[in-house]
């Protein structure tokens, strides 16, 4: 289901006091063994090690941009147009 060296956005459960809620994350497949997927991304220094067989997992989306590079810099197709957010912008 996942590949090396593709993106995802994985999207995950929780519960708390106010009941159910979802979160969606950016990361890169770096290994994968079984279930257990090591997940690499610009926002963390560290790999992750996430569990697909986790009661926590809900889906994943494959993504067309590289989650281990920042995309406040990344080249973004929008309508046929390609364009590179400039380096004085934050």
């Amino acid at each position: 289901m996942f590949e090396v060296g593709k993106s995802y956005e994985f999207i995950t459960s929780g519960r708390d006091e106010q009941g159910v809620f979802f979160t969606s994350t950016y990361w890169k497949v770096e290994k994968v063994d079984g279930a257990l997927l090591q997940l690499v991304a610009y926002h963390s220094a560290t790999p992750l090690i996430f569990n697909v067989a986790s009661i926590m997992f809900h889906s994943a989306n494959l993504l067309d941009w590289d989650a281990s590079e920042d995309p406040r810099t990344a080249v973004v197709e929008f309508g046929g147009y390609e364009y590179q957010k400039p380096e004085d912008m934050s």
